[in-house]
C-alpha cells in the first residue's frame, strides 16, 4: 500500500544523483553490474552523516516490517556491513573493471620494454607526464583518480615520484588498496551500521552472510514466472 510506496519513492530517491549518497559503480559504464550502486566514497559532512545514518535506518526498518527495498547495491557493500573482508582481486573487479585491467597490466609486466610501451600507451590517455630524467619518454607517477574523479597521490609526494621498473608492484599494489579502503568507506559506513542499529540489534549481523542480508533486505532481483502460474 502506501507504506511500500513511500519507501519506493524513498529508494528512488536516494539512488538518484540529487543526493551523494550513491554512486554507480564504475564497472557499469562498460555493462559489468550495470545499475548497481556503492557508497560515495568522500569525506562527508555532519548533514551527510545523518543521511547515511538514516540509511541504515531505512534497511533496518526494511528486516523488521519484511518490506523489501528496490535499492541494487554491489556485494561488497553488503559484505563490509555485516563485516566480511572484501576479496582485493572479485571485489575490484565487480566494482571497477578498468582499474582492475590499469592493475593486473603493470603486475603481468616481464620487462622494462612492456613497462614504456604501457606507460606511452597511458600517455595518449593523458594520464602520464613525461620522464624528468628523459624529456622524451613518458612516465606514469604515484597518482591515481578517486572514485569521485579526483587525483589522489597514493604516497607522500606521490605527484613527484615516477613509475619504474623497481617500483612498479607498489604502484598496482597502492591503486588496489586506494579502492579497497573506497570499497569499505569506513566513515559512511560507520554511520551507515549505527543507524542500522537503532532499528536492529547489531549481533544479528554475525549470523548473516551477506548474501542472506542482501535478500533479508532486498528481496530477490527477480520474479520466478514459472512459480507465479
Amino acid at each position: 500500500g502506501s507504506f511500500r510506496h513511500f519507501l519506493w519513492q524513498v529508494c528512488k530517491e536516494l539512488q538518484s544523483s540529487s543526493l551523494s549518497l550513491l554512486l554507480l559503480c564504475p564497472s557499469s559504464a562498460v555493462n559489468k553490474n550495470k545499475g548497481k550502486y556503492i557508497l560515495t566514497p568522500s569525506p562527508i559532512t555532519y548533514a551527510e552523516e545523518q543521511l547515511f545514518h538514516f540509511f541504515g535506518q531505512l534497511l533496518g526498518i526494511a528486516i523488521r516490517a519484511d518490506v523489501p527495498l528496490p535499492l541494487d547495491l554491489l556485494p561488497s557493500f553488503w559484505k563490509t556491513l555485516v563485516g566480511e573482508p572484501l576479496d582485493p582481486d572479485l571485489d575490484l573487479q565487480e566494482a571497477d573493471i578498468l582499474t582492475y585491467n590499469y592493475v593486473k597490466k603493470f603486475e603481468n609486466i616481464s620487462d622494462e620494454t612492456e613497462l614504456e610501451a604501457l606507460c606511452a600507451e597511458i600517455a595518449s590517455q593523458h594520464l602520464a607526464t613525461e620522464s624528468p630524467d628523459c624529456p622524451n619518454k613518458p612516465c606514469c607517477k604515484f597518482t591515481y583518480l578517486s572514485l569521485t574523479g579526483e587525483e589522489v597521490e597514493l604516497c607522500p609526494r606521490g605527484r613527484h615520484i615516477p613509475v619504474g621498473w623497481e617500483n612498479k608492484d607498489v604502484y598496482a599494489a597502492a591503486i588496489r588498496s586506494l579502492r579497497m579502503r573506497e570499497l569499505q568507506t569506513p566513515e559512511c559506513m560507520t554511520a551507515v551500521r549505527a543507524g542500522l542499529g537503532s532499528i536492529i540489534p547489531l549481533q544479528l549481523l554475525t549470523t548473516l552472510t551477506p548474501l542472506e542480508m542482501e535478500l533479508r533486505t532486498c528481496g530477490l532481483p527477480y520474479i520466478n514466472l514459472e512459480f507465479l502460474k
